[in-house]
């Protein structure tokens, strides 16, 4: 291997992972429009008719109530989205670093999803939890609060433990209503705000971790070629051999699922190659047999 391999390069690699957040959609262009469902369902509040029955204005109450908590789920899990996609790449980012030759020490994270929730994001109002991290726990109480028995069962549970921390209990009767105040949207229709804080936060770990892959060194040093395809099976990166080395390329998704963890063995360049299926390349291991 030619000591300009990238699989020698966690800094070559890591860029490669981190274009990835650059590839997340605008969360607005779906909160905008649940912002303006909450809008219409709260506006039913602003004039029931006072000739009605007390019973009956007590129920458009609570179903308005009870839609707007919905509403403000599905925002929730719409942001968790965009917090996955975000944290998934630094995640692999983390893995490929580890796994490099020599291993590579990236110093801003563990690596672990409540760790990057907890970096360049604003903290909530009389406590340390993060605003990303509010938004991470409510939508993960949104989609199983009806599995939950009791609160006090699952305290050691980070969703409970974030909840309790920014005063939310078990007796709220809207808690994602109380979220959505803690997060600087009392009147529940600016949805807007919950991505505001998800960019911001994306925006800080992007810039510190480009600083941080900046810093190593372009060149490794020199490894062996079959180094470099045991690095590429281990890290599930296909590889193919252009003039000059080794380069890397994505993996297509579609190959993968179809074979599976099927083996491989054969050729390349020389080298006896054993390993995942998916580390193969179409051309340069051409005629390359497969083995279940």
């Amino acid at each position: 291997m030619t000591e300009d391999s990238p699989f020698g390069q966690p800094r070559f690699l890591g860029l490669w992972r981190l274009q990835a957040l650059d590839l997340i959609p605008d969360l607005r262009t779906v909160l905008g429009p649940l912002g303006e469902a909450i809008g219409e369902t709260r506006g039913v509040l602003d004039g029931p008719d006072p000739n009605m029955p007390q019973d009956w204005i007590d129920s458009l109450v609570e179903e308005t109530l009870s839609a707007i908590e919905d509403l403000l789920g599905t925002a929730f899990v719409v942001c968790q989205t965009g917090i996955t996609r975000t944290v998934s790449p630094l995640m692999r980012l983390h893995r490929d670093a580890s796994r490099a030759i020599p291993p590579v020490e990236l110093r801003i994270s563990s690596g672990e999803r409540p760790h990057l929730c907890s970096l360049f994001s604003e903290t909530v109002e009389d406590s340390d939890v993060t605003r990303v991290q509010l938004i991470d726990a409510a939508a993960n109480y949104f989609k199983h609060r009806a599995e939950w028995k009791s609160w006090k069962s699952l305290r050691g549970q980070r969703t409970v433990q974030v909840l309790l921390s920014v005063g939310l209990s078990e007796k709220d009767s809207w808690p994602l209503q109380k979220v959505s105040e803690k997060l600087g949207n009392p009147a529940f229709c600016e949805t807007y705000r919950f991505s505001r804080a998800i960019e911001r936060w994306r925006t800080g770990l992007y810039a510190a971790y480009r600083a941080e892959l900046e810093r190593l060194p372009w060149k490794a040093k020199p490894t062996s070629r079959a180094q470099a395809v045991s690095t590429a099976v281990r890290s599930g990166i296909g590889i193919e051999q252009r003039q000059g080395g080794f380069r890397p390329y994505p993996i297509c998704l579609r190959v993968r699922r179809r074979l599976g963890r099927r083996l491989f063995c054969g050729q390349l360049g020389g080298i006896s190659v054993e390993g995942p299926v998916h580390a193969l390349r179409r051309c340069s291991l051409r005629g390359l047999g497969t083995v279940d």
